[in-house]
């Protein structure tokens, strides 16, 4: 394991730590974005009483718990096994959210059961979360549970770019979405281009750098046309020796559309 990467994650958990301890977790901002009560058919049967609406499963699709959501959730037959985490679109105190947690697999090299051991992934997400806070592109984080390893955010009303590419087909070729969304990223005349490096540009200006960026990423809301990312692992976070050199690798993958974002801070960054 690296030093840099250890490093990342000792601040993640200790930023992740900190705002349990100060309670600076809960956000005012409201969401235009999230999925509206009345459309949940189960709404009329069991009312609005806290519960698990719907999973979602490795290739985005949902699948609703309630019989009566089936028609409005699932878009597909099979449910594709998630191999990391476990995503389920939850009712809490009258809001739809997402909810993720942890697969257990116990398997692997040392190295994987140990980043398992002490929640790698789930610290580094949730911090990124944290710093991401009230930025308009980025669902705000809503719950922290790290006994469970569970983080909540708000659920965004949309279909994400591997269904946008696919125009709502069952099936998705992975190796067609990478190609598509790499030519999208490198063209600077596409809006949906524009979209993702703006997006890109303001998580970087709150110290948290993707490294992993893909069409699952992302997500287009029905409501307002906004493009949102929705997902942060793997990630750098700033100061964390060495996050420059990713900051460049980024700006390269996008064109060079987002060099020195490094060095900008968002008039919003709650990250203090």
């Amino acid at each position: 394991m690296k030093l840099s990467s250890a490093t990342a994650y000792l601040l993640a958990r200790f930023e992740v730590s900190y705002a349990l301890l100060t309670h600076r977790i809960n956000c005012d901002n409201h969401c235009e974005d999230l999925l509206p009560l009345r459309l949940i058919p189960s709404m009329e049967l069991e009312g609005s009483g806290d519960r698990i609406l719907a999973e979602i499963d490795q290739d985005g699709f949902i699948f609703a718990v309630a019989g009566s959501d089936a028609q409005f959730f699932n878009t597909r037959e099979t449910m594709v096994p998630r191999r990391h985490h476990r995503v389920q679109i939850v009712l809490t105190s009258g809001l739809v959210r997402l909810r993720k947690s942890i697969i257990c697999r116990r398997s692997g090299g040392l190295v994987a059961r140990l980043r398992e051991c002490i929640q790698w992934d789930f610290y580094l997400e949730t911090a990124a979360l944290l710093r991401l806070r009230g930025l308009p592109c980025v669902p705000t984080i809503r719950h922290i549970d790290p006994g469970l390893g569970i983080v909540e955010m708000d659920y965004i009303w949309g279909k994400d770019l591997r269904q946008v590419f696919f125009d709502g087909a069952s099936e998705i070729d992975y190796d067609k979405v990478s190609r598509i969304f790499s030519t999208i990223v490198k063209d600077p005349d596409t809006s949906i281009s524009i979209d993702i490096t703006d997006v890109i540009a303001h998580i970087i200006s709150r110290g948290v750098i993707p490294r992993d960026l893909h069409a699952g990423n992302f997500i287009r809301a029905w409501h307002s046309g906004k493009l949102y990312m929705i997902d942060f692992g793997p990630i750098y976070l700033r100061p964390v020796p060495g996050w420059r050199s990713h900051v460049r690798n980024l700006a390269r993958v996008l064109g060079n559309r987002v060099e020195g974002s490094e060095s900008q801070r968002h008039p919003r960054d709650s990250h203090r």
